[in-house]
């Protein structure tokens, strides 16, 4: 179905500008977007406009990434005028790309630019999150560090870092031709042993 976006005058741009059914009337807004929502498949934004002097400040964001999340899951597509360098510049930004042209689309000739954002991939925990209830923003959020992680802090230990050389080497025959059995090893001499990690 259709749904319409807006974000009041007199509060703070945010990333999950959603609409207020019960606002005021007579509040002016920043901005809107104007989107299609099929079949939790496909998300058609058809206009998405803001106060010229309200520009450059967000708005315009806010108002795409809230029609975005109306179906996180589903493709996004829109038409854009090629001329309009800092639209395609906005919605580059947020994922979309070009996939093809309609020449002399505009009454003006001008040609319309086709763009699409596939949807991307949800991780199980934000998926878990999303069907707890939580805002789409809120279950992007990065998990909070673990006791060990804050314990930790940003300092490594030594056995962490990455390997050069493989942690298990195969035993071979010494000099003489005997077999070294030291940790194990089987009969044909090719036992495994572990290497020292740490080296000072």
């Amino acid at each position: 179905g259709n749904a319409h976006v807006a974000v009041p005058a007199g509060t703070k741009t945010r990333a999950d500008a959603r609409a207020d059914a019960d606002a005021d009337e007579e509040k002016v807004a920043y901005g809107f977007v104007v989107a299609w929502v099929i079949g939790d498949v496909e998300v058609q934004i058809l206009e998405v406009a803001t106060l010229p002097s309200m520009r450059r400040r967000g708005v315009a964001s806010a108002l795409v990434r809230a029609a975005l999340d109306l179906a996180p899951a589903a493709d996004a597509n829109l038409e854009c005028r090629a001329s309009n360098a800092a639209a395609l510049r906005l919605y580059e930004k947020l994922g979309f790309e070009q996939v093809g042209k309609r020449a002399k689309y505009y009454a003006d000739g001008e040609d319309c630019l086709l763009m699409t954002r596939v949807a991307p991939a949800v991780s199980a925990r934000e998926l878990t999150r999303l069907l707890a209830g939580l805002s789409p923003e809120a279950a992007r959020a990065p998990a909070p560090p673990t006791p060990e992680e804050k314990q930790r802090g940003a300092t490594m230990h030594k056995q962490d870092y990455p390997r050069t050389r493989p942690a298990f080497v195969r035993h071979r025959e010494n000099a003489t031709g005997t077999e070294n059995k030291r940790g194990g090893g089987d009969a044909d001499g090719g036992g495994f042993r572990m290497r020292n990690r740490i080296r000072k």
